[in-house]
């Protein structure tokens, strides 16, 4: 699995800022135990709120990026023997009866589906 070093970088900054945040707002020791203001659960909940989000954008990210990489080329290298004279047959039922399907939410891609099992053996971008 590849990462986005970007993303990384982002996320890693977010947290140092917010452990920075954090730093900077903590009471001493004296004003702990009078001050029960709500603030902090307040920021926490908002923080892990930003995290989850944060989470699901980049394992999405993830997905569309390894399914974008398993193209034709990778389908032939990975299974020589089931692609001849550019006939293509499933890795799993070894059909030669295969569609195409759209994928959904703005991925431009096209999956490259056995109409005998299911199998999704390829990806291509829509034209």
């Amino acid at each position: 699995m590849k990462y986005s070093k970007p993303l990384v970088v982002l996320l890693l900054n977010f947290l140092a800022a917010f452990d920075a945040l954090g730093q900077a707002t903590q009471p001493n020791a004296s004003t702990r135990l009078s001050s029960s203001s709500g603030a902090d659960g307040f920021m926490i909940f908002w923080a892990i709120g930003f995290i989850v989000i944060l989470g699901m954008v980049f394992f999405k990210y993830l997905g569309v990026e390894e399914k974008r990489s398993q193209d034709y080329n990778w389908y032939k290298a990975k299974h020589p023997t089931l692609v001849t004279g550019g006939r293509v047959c499933c890795h799993n039922c070894k059909s030669s009866n295969i569609g195409t399907e759209r994928l959904m939410n703005k991925t431009y891609l096209r999956a490259h589906v056995c109409r005998q099992c299911g199998t999704a053996l390829y990806y291509s971008k829509e034209a």
